[in-house]
């Protein structure tokens, strides 16, 4: 490994529009017995097994935050969002990782705001148990 990299990367948690944050402002206000808080050690591992899965559930898309291996680093607090249409690394991280990037089109959010990403890039990812 060459080396580790802190980061985690995310979207408006209430939408990309006016009214949908207002509505999500609205739906917080109302609904915060739902609200519950996880408290982690810092290097605690939290691992997942068959018995965790609840089949009843229903569909899942919540996110979660993970390590991984991108590029023979290992960035740590990945937010995995399938929720998501793009995956996004900020640039700061690119820098790091002394990776450079090829220009690409806007990119155009729901409220119709335009953001202009500095590139593409393909990265070598590794997600797994470790032996």
């Amino acid at each position: 490994m060459k080396g580790a990299i802190h980061t985690i990367v995310g979207g408006p948690i209430g939408g990309d529009s006016e009214k949908s944050r207002k509505k999500y402002i609205k739906y917080l206000e109302t609904d915060r017995r739902s609200y519950q808080t996880l408290s982690v050690d810092k290097e605690e591992e939290i691992i997942f097994v068959k018995e965790d899965l609840d089949i009843d559930a229903g569909p899942q898309n919540d996110p979660m935050v993970i390590r991984m291996d991108i590029a023979n680093f290992v960035v740590h607090k990945v937010l995995v969002d399938n929720g998501s249409s793009v995956d996004i690394l900020f640039i700061d991280v690119l820098r790091k990782m002394k990776i450079g990037v090829t220009p690409c089109t806007p990119l155009i959010g729901f409220g119709g705001s335009e953001v202009i990403p500095l590139g593409i890039i393909d990265l070598p990812v590794s997600i797994g148990v470790e032996l």
